[in-house]
């Protein structure tokens, strides 16, 4: 049987009233923490325009060390640094586009400098690597008393930094948060220069990324007003959800299937079919471990351990609904631990588009056994998160009559329950909270 999907959306819930958050996260983005390896530095001389000083060709300083001097040979060294691969939807990264609430660039320093003395940084617009970059090859035609040229080899956004504490051992750091704002309203990450003033004559020196790490090395310190929250049942006290799956052929029309280790969808020769039901409770709110109300949805993700693979399935998203029919009442706000066939169909025979589900699916995937499928509920989360639609979850729909299960909310956690990760931005306010 051909089910159409035809129409406009049922009329959402009315809006609620948006809250103004500002939720803030810290990612610290340093080689050999949490698995990063982005970081790169290293230096150039406009008096030895075609060296590279990447730490295995510095023959002119220390091995493990990078500098910035006003005045070093009869021309110039700045510094480059670059935190790769920072932006994106990934737990460890920060979502593009958010608001860049705190940022500082952090070394430890290796070479003494005069306190009095200052730099400023750009970010770059030049492409480089710390194997291949000589002066030469990012600032071409530049002479030796010659800042970059804005525009052309850096933004024209730039902050000032000051070489205090200079004492060797001591942490120095620098405030970078408009140029890593640059970055997340859409400039190439090429990463940035620091120029010292003409003044600065006195090299000041830093330890590398490649340093042993049981030295210093240098990192950056990122606060946003986003985040990326994961819901997984029993991960980090979280206990919301929701799954089940119903079934219309004969004794499965009343009985309830919510507290399996499964979730199991089929559709057979008679057309009768098993439906699977998802919700995810209590993941809008002002907790600390909820999306605030009004934020951004950069994107939502469902993913399923599945058990038996099949073909096509397709996910709906379910619409409110309740009235009594024949003396059973209906709601489509299901109860995992009591939900039935009887209970969820308005008419007892399939769910109809418009009514317990939206008129067009939300995606759909094909899913492999023994394997973890994920796919796309970012239009979904959106609505719920903006107050456009209540949550009532999703119907996993069958398309033929080869058995799919997924595990289940109870099942071993050896076979992955479901899971939602939601990368979001915060609007700002007065209202805050830090979220880890």
């Amino acid at each position: 049987m051909k089910y159409a999907r035809f129409g406009l959306i049922a009329a959402l819930a009315a809006a609620m009233p948006l809250m103004s958050l500002a939720a803030e996260k810290t990612l610290i983005f340093q080689n050999g923490l949490n698995g990063y390896e982005g970081t790169e530095d290293t230096y150039v001389m406009s008096s030895e325009r075609d060296a590279n000083r990447n730490f295995e060709n510095n023959s002119g300083g220390a091995k493990y060390e990078f500098e910035w001097d006003g005045s070093d040979g009869g021309g110039r060294n700045f510094a480059l640094m670059k935190f790769k691969d920072i932006f994106g939807d990934g737990p460890n990264q920060i979502p593009p586009g958010a608001q860049i609430v705190n940022a500082y660039v952090e070394t430890t320093v290796s070479n003494a400098g005069s306190s009095n003395q200052s730099s400023k940084i750009y970010d770059l617009l030049v492409e480089w690597s710390q194997e291949t970059a000589t002066f030469d090859s990012v600032f071409p035609g530049l002479n030796d008393v010659e800042d970059p040229l804005i525009g052309e080899q850096v933004s024209e956004t730039s902050v000032q930094v000051f070489h205090n504490p200079s004492n060797a051992g001591q942490a120095w750091k620098g405030e970078i948060t408009p140029l890593v704002q640059e970055w997340s309203d859409g400039l190439a990450n090429n990463g940035f220069v620091i120029v010292p003033s003409l003044e600065s004559t006195n090299g000041f020196g830093h330890y590398s990324s490649e340093t042993p790490l049981s030295k210093p090395v240098t990192r950056l310190t990122v606060d946003t007003s986003a985040g990326v929250f994961s819901f997984e049942e029993g991960v980090d006290g979280y206990e919301g959800v929701r799954d089940a799956w119903i079934g219309s052929n004969a004794e499965r029309f009343y009985t309830n299937y919510g507290e399996r280790q499964s979730i199991e969808i089929d559709r057979n020769a008679d057309d009768n079919v098993s439906l699977g039901l998802l919700r995810f409770d209590d993941i809008v709110g002002d907790g600390p471990n909820q999306i605030p109300s009004g934020a951004t949805v950069n994107s939502a993700q469902v993913s399923l351990w599945v058990q038996d693979g099949g073909r096509l399935v397709y996910v709906n998203e379910i619409l409110p609904f309740s009235a009594e029919v024949l003396g059973v009442m209906v709601n489509t706000y299901f109860d995992e631990s009591s939900v039935t066939y009887e209970n969820f169909v308005e008419d007892g025979v399939y769910p109809k588009y418009g009514v317990e589900i939206a008129e067009a699916p939300v995606t759909d995937f094909i899913p492999a056994a023994f394997s973890q499928v994920d796919f796309d509920v970012t239009s979904s989360v959106k609505k719920w998160v903006a107050g456009q639609a209540p949550n009532y979850g999703w119907l996993l729909e069958p398309t033929t009559g080869d058995l799919v299960s997924f595990s289940a909310s109870e099942g071993s956690e050896s076979f992955g329950p479901p899971k939602l990760v939601v990368t979001f931005i915060a609007e700002t306010g007065v209202n805050d909270y830090m979220m880890y």
